[in-house]
């Protein structure tokens, strides 16, 4: 199979860039994972496989991110580094089941899995970089309800008025809890602080702080009068 072949199974569109719902950036990102995922697809490579490799990519990432906390500059870089690797794999894993037609529930559960791993492992390390368990403690909470209660409630409730505003807060494009914020941003908002021999505790405090008030307001749009919620369900 060659890479047009490849292209006309993996993507429905003739050209990543003709995906108007995407920017630039993310686009031109998806045209190399493209070429990647060929060159993995032509090794024997599955997507499965790829899932589980970046994981492991992720675990040593943030392992070697972990080092910020005694300011070790390098560990810092390879640990951000090995982030975007993560995400780049992110975008290669789908062509490649699709072209070789073996798309399942259990794929699609490993690639989501990826991203709310990183989120959750982020947030847990900013807590440590606090220095105080409370921190780690309350950032765990907020990683499981962002993360985990959020997804499985955000469309039972009301799209209209203020309720529909803040859904869209949570889950739009550019959410403060999505991807390109978490996994894009805030690594490297962390490398630069740690390359110019800034502390690290006060801007943890200041992202476990924002992060823990976002947790606690989506419980209470979540447990306003059930006019909000498109549907009930059964208590």
């Amino acid at each position: 199979m060659d890479f047009d072949e490849f292209q006309s199974k993996a993507f429905p569109e003739r050209s990543v860039f003709n995906r108007k719902q995407f920017d630039f950036t993310t686009n031109l990102v998806k045209w190399f994972a493209m070429r990647f995922a060929y060159m993995l697809y032509r090794m024997g490579s599955t997507a499965n496989l790829l899932d589980f490799l970046g994981l492991l990519v992720a675990v040593v990432s943030f392992g070697l991110l972990a080092g910020a906390a005694v300011g070790e500059k390098g560990l810092v870089v390879l640990g951000v580094a090995g982030l975007y690797l993560h995400l780049f794999i992110d975008f290669a894993d789908g062509p490649i089941a699709k072209a070789r037609g073996n798309c399942s529930a259990i794929g699609a559960a490993l690639d989501n899995m990826g991203a709310d791993i990183d989120r959750m492992a982020l947030l847990v390390l900013f807590g440590v970089f606090t220095g105080s368990p409370y921190w780690i403690l309350l950032n765990a909470f907020a990683g499981f309800i962002l993360l985990v209660f959020l997804p499985h409630t955000s469309t039972h409730l009301s799209k209209e008025g203020w309720t529909g505003t803040l859904v869209k807060f949570y889950t739009g494009r550019f959410s403060l809890i999505g991807c390109r914020f978490m996994l894009a941003i805030l690594p490297l908002l962390l490398m630069v602080l740690v390359l110019l021999n800034l502390g690290i505790e006060l801007f943890s405090q200041i992202v476990s702080g924002f992060y823990a008030v976002v947790a606690v307001l989506w419980l209470l749009i979540c447990i306003v009068p059930s006019e909000n919620s498109t549907s009930k369900g059964s208590r």
